[in-house]
């Protein structure tokens, strides 16, 4: 994982894989709970080693966050290489979601 969005985006734009971009809090509970299963599951981790995969603590970083336009966690996004967002998903979602868009977008 890289903890910086720029590098991330640098890695994307030479690789030409998206960024799957993981934005978190360590006081939300849904984000403990994605932490403990969903980003440890097999299907996801095969999927983001397709992608560049990027993750900051918003509390450490709020002007990223605002840069972003992050305002709720979890949140989950999928960038393009050129940094365009592609997709997004805060709050309640469902990793179902997430896992079928990631495997689009990772052919």
């Amino acid at each position: 994982w890289r903890t910086s969005f720029d590098a991330a985006l640098n890695e994307a734009k030479r690789s030409g894989k998206p960024i799957f971009l993981y934005a978190r809090t360590a006081m939300s509970r849904r984000c403990a709970d994605l932490e403990g299963g969903f980003l440890k599951n097999a299907e996801f981790i095969q999927l983001a080693n397709r992608a560049v995969p990027c993750y900051f603590d918003v509390t450490n970083d709020s002007k990223l966050a605002q840069q972003l336009g992050i305002f709720r966690v979890p949140y989950i996004a999928i960038y393009r290489p050129d940094g365009e967002r592609s997709d997004m998903w805060f709050g309640n979602f469902t990793p179902a979601e997430v896992l079928q868009k990631l495997g689009e977008v990772t052919k």
